[in-house]
């Protein structure tokens, strides 16, 4: 089994919160990410940090995988996780995981009535 992982930058949003903007402040003439394609700022942000690690499972079917030299972030991320493997009819699966990086269990947002929190239920 192999281990790929990479992460890219991600706009928060909460359901309760639709009023608040978590993203960074920007200067003046700036394009909000928000505003631009999702995928392209994807794409723009995205930086490999495990490319095909090797993997060995127990007797139980799992593993762990420690990655070395995580890239510092002050902005929220998106890491996604793919494992490859050859399944018992020889063809190869690649399963993918989202998890969301966080730099606080805290999120802070501005409205139009002010500063807000709200805890992060990731």
């Amino acid at each position: 089994m192999r281990v790929s992982a990479l992460v890219r930058g991600k706009y928060l949003s909460y359901p309760d919160f639709d009023a608040y903007n978590f993203s960074p402040p920007r200067k003046a003439g700036e394009r909000s990410e928000s505003s631009e394609d999702d995928e392209s700022v994807s794409v723009r942000d995205s930086k490999l940090i495990a490319d095909k690690l090797p993997l060995t499972l127990d007797k139980s079917g799992a593993g762990k995988l420690s990655i070395d030299n995580l890239p510092a972030a002050k902005q929220p991320q998106d890491m996604i996780l793919e494992a490859t493997y050859a399944d018992p009819n020889g063809e190869t699966s690649n399963p993918a995981q989202h998890a969301n990086a966080l730099a606080s269990q805290r999120g802070r947002g501005h409205s139009h009535r002010g500063l807000g929190l709200c805890e992060s239920k990731n």
